[in-house]
């Protein structure tokens, strides 16, 4: 997900976190701060309402990983149609119970 998405270098700006004792630079990431005057408008970059708004980036990354992990578990019938009426536990039972069950110590 592109990062400017969320903290728009308009409204942000990053600033170096310290630096513990005993070392020459930070192991931490550069804090993200608001830049005065931006606050309300940067409260309103959430992830929840990024997902209400579907840009049309984000529902092609998720239709891309989603046959990807279709993929992986060996749904050749999977469709995107089929992830608005289909949840993922359906397709795991499916794939899992068509398995020869293991008994004993085996599991």
């Amino acid at each position: 997900m592109p990062r400017a998405r969320l903290n728009p270098h308009e409204w942000c700006e990053r600033v170096p976190e310290v630096v513990p004792l005993g070392m020459d630079h930070s192991p931490y990431p550069d804090r993200i701060v608001t830049k005065p005057g931006f606050e309300r408008d940067l409260a309103k970059r959430t992830l929840t309402n990024l997902y209400n708004q579907r840009p049309a980036w984000l529902a092609q990354a998720h239709d891309t990983l989603d046959k990807a992990v279709a993929a992986a578990y060996g749904w050749a019938d999977w469709t995107p149609a089929m992830a608005a009426t289909r949840s993922c536990g359906d397709c795991w039972r499916s794939t899992w119970s068509a398995r020869p069950r293991q008994t004993g110590s085996g599991r």
